[in-house]
């Protein structure tokens, strides 16, 4: 973890967050999944990873 870049942390969270996907602030943080969550919330939290990332490599 403390070999991560948070620069690029930042550059994800914040696109994540413009797509509705409040993340923890930090890179050390983990994600969670509840039985809150539907496959519609997977599906989507998916998608917004996937637009990130492809953002981010360019």
């Amino acid at each position: 973890a403390e070999a991560s870049d948070g620069e690029l942390f930042g550059k994800f969270f914040k696109l994540m967050l413009e797509q509705g996907i409040n993340l923890a602030p930090s890179k050390y943080e983990a994600w969670f999944l509840t039985t809150a969550h539907t496959e519609e919330d997977i599906a989507e939290t998916i998608k917004a990873v996937d637009h990130a990332f492809s953002h981010l490599k360019g």
